[in-house]
């Protein structure tokens, strides 16, 4: 195991390294490059040449590649749009974006866990058609139709509801109240949560819709294999058979998918932040995307893939806690 981990760890680190360099050449031979952003016409020759040597501009392609990787690991590369250190401005919109995440995630892996199962073991029955469609819709909807749906629902149709339950309507915008930071930590939570839960929905809805048909299809597979059959001989009930020999090896390619649209959640949460006003790094990457701040696009970019990258390498090993079978050298 530890043989295994090491080689692809090492294995990761050369594709992170070779992705770096592709990432770099596309971002700065698009039209433009970071000349545009930075060398205002009206600016003199000492002021361009000032800008130029402080960003490295006036070295050679590979040597801003070298210089960008340099002032990344030492965390002195600053942003083009703030001036600040780029580590300073993704540092301070990480957690947002984590909460999100985590609160997402979760949502997404339960509740498409309980709808697949459910639908597999009741095939063809109510149950099973009303998650079809519920799943297609979900598929079919983008992400920011859904967030402004339910923006529209709860923050307008249903806000003489929440006033009257909460006090307050219910939070569609921003990442807490403006007097949050007065609460205890308690109350302080609940505000934080009650401003994630609507974005959360918008981010897991699509993934709830595409992993709950999938996980319906890997158990119904599984429950064809010879050892469910060999199972049910043995006078099994159905809810042991389904439930600790189907499920657990259904799991294995659904965990797969799973790690496979991380990728994709990253792409969401810059449209769930951007409608829902979360300060997180989403917002952070579509705001740097418009001012093209290179530096920082580049660095979440690369932040993005190496979590990818630990995600699969975590959903690989998994697969041997989940199938005995399964083994790694």
């Amino acid at each position: 195991m530890g043989r295994y981990i090491v080689r692809r760890l090492a294995q990761a680190a050369l594709m992170l390294f070779l992705l770096s360099i592709v990432l770099f050449l596309l971002l700065y031979l698009i039209p433009g490059g970071p000349q545009a952003v930075l060398f205002n016409p009206r600016l003199g020759k000492a002021a361009r040449d000032a800008l130029a040597a402080k960003y490295g501009l006036n070295q050679p392609l590979p040597l801003q590649y070298v210089s960008y990787m340099q002032h990344l690991f030492h965390g002195d590369l600053d942003s083009f749009n703030t001036g600040r250190p780029v580590q300073v401005e993704i540092g301070s919109r990480l957690p947002y974006t984590m909460q999100l995440f985590a609160l997402s995630l979760t949502c997404a892996v339960v509740i498409a866990l309980l709808l697949g199962v459910v639908s597999a073991i009741r095939q063809y029955s109510l149950t099973d058609y009303m998650a079809t469609i519920g799943a297609y819709f979900g598929i079919a909807m983008p992400i920011f139709f859904i967030a402004l749906v339910l923006q529209y629902v709860f923050g307008v149709l249903l806000r003489p509801f929440f006033t009257t339950v909460l006090g307050t309507g219910w939070p569609v915008f921003g990442v807490s109240s403006p007097e949050a930071d007065t609460y205890p930590f308690i109350w302080f939570a609940w505000d934080r949560l009650l401003h994630l839960i609507l974005p959360a929905i918008a981010l897991s809805l699509i993934f709830i819709a595409s992993w709950s048909r999938y996980l319906r299809s890997s158990m119904l597979d599984t429950v064809k294999q010879d050892f469910i059959r060999t199972a049910r001989a043995k006078g099994l009930s159905s809810r042991t058979v389904f439930f600790r020999h189907a499920l657990g090896n259904a799991l294995i390619p659904f965990i797969t998918v799973v790690a496979i649209d991380i990728a994709g959640f990253a792409g969401g949460a810059v449209v769930t932040e951007t409608v829902f006003g979360l300060p997180g790094i989403g917002k952070l990457f579509y705001d740097s995307l418009g001012a093209r701040d290179y530096p920082i696009l580049l660095t979440l970019l690369l932040f993005a893939a190496t979590v990818v990258v630990l995600v699969n390498l975590l959903a690989d090993l998994l697969y041997g806690v989940l199938d005995p079978r399964i083994t790694y050298s």
